[in-house]
């Protein structure tokens, strides 16, 4: 059995299928959500909410049903007892007016959660990166129980 070393089109043809397969498994995690540790951040702002049990780190930030961006952390603030949620803002949809307003949404039954940002006036100011949206302009989230409590007796068994 002879040794010979590979003939430079075979290693040079080694070295293309590699970075291909490497290329192709960055391709496949970035389509799939997940990011580069040495990207660049984007626009972030915080908002504190008192009922985001629920909401998870990647979740979306939509505005009118647009996806603008996604959670990128969920945190209990002790100071507050408020879960904070940082947001981050894709490039094209920022900066957020100041005057915006936010809201958990639940995108199933099964409890999936969302941000839901107004729009707010785009000739106002703007939140800086970094800051956090006034409580003021966080709304409670009404839950399906709460809407089905406003019924009589007799309507809610008329559901069951």
């Amino acid at each position: 059995m002879t040794k010979q070393r590979p003939s430079t089109l075979a290693m040079a043809t080694m070295l293309a299928f590699t970075a291909s397969c490497v290329g192709l498994l960055i391709f496949l995690w970035l389509s799939f959500g997940g990011s580069l540790p040495f990207s660049a951040q984007g626009y972030r702002f915080s908002a504190e909410f008192s009922q985001a049990t629920e909401l998870a780190p990647d979740a979306a930030v939509t505005i009118a049903g647009v996806d603008v961006g996604h959670v990128v952390s969920v945190n209990l603030d002790r100071r507050t007892g408020l879960e904070r949620a940082v947001l981050e803002i894709d490039h094209r949809y920022q900066p957020r007016p100041a005057d915006a307003r936010a809201i958990l949404r639940q995108k199933t039954l099964l409890g999936e959660t969302y941000v839901e940002l107004s729009a707010g006036n785009p000739n106002g100011p703007t939140l800086p990166d970094g800051a956090t949206l006034p409580q003021r302009q966080v709304q409670n989230t009404v839950q399906l129980d709460q809407i089905l409590n406003a019924f009589d007796p007799r309507t809610r068994r008329a559901f069951e």
